[in-house]
């Protein structure tokens, strides 16, 4: 950014450089909340969950532990799926800074630059969805 004289495409890299920071912080609030999700599936001890079920006949303790054995699994294939989609948005986002700096070296137009800010908005709101969804899970 430093190298891009001023005027209308140097304004516009600060508008993507905006959005860029606000995509970051919806990574870490995103991240933030798996990790509730990785809290919660760690504070089931599975093996005694396992070990109940091997062991108890039918019956409440049988169809509690069958349960918490339930929900662990809801709480690992969510965590995973949380984890492989962030992923995919930060790399995403990565390419799009790449990008814009990229365009801030060289004599680039500001309709070049609209499709990185286009790609932006586009990650960020995918973010901001993603976090979204695992509000519930932090507020439980």
């Amino acid at each position: 950014l430093e190298h891009t004289p001023d005027g209308p495409l140097r304004e516009r890299l600060l508008e993507v450089g905006d959005r860029i920071t606000r995509g970051v912080e919806e990574c870490w609030e995103v991240a933030q909340k798996g990790q509730v999700l990785t809290d919660a599936r760690r504070a089931v001890d599975i093996d005694a969950v396992r070990r109940t079920l091997e062991t108890a006949e039918d019956g409440p303790r049988r169809t509690s532990a069958q349960a918490r054995l339930e929900s662990h699994d809801r709480l690992a294939a969510r965590e995973e799926a949380t984890r492989e989609r962030l992923d995919v948005l930060d790399a995403r986002l990565e390419e799009a800074v790449v990008r814009a700096a990229e365009l801030g070296t060289r004599s680039s137009t500001t309709d070049e630059l609209d499709v990185v800010a286009d790609a932006v908005d586009g990650i960020v709101g995918d973010l901001e969805s993603l976090r979204l969804a695992l509000d519930d899970v932090s507020d439980a």
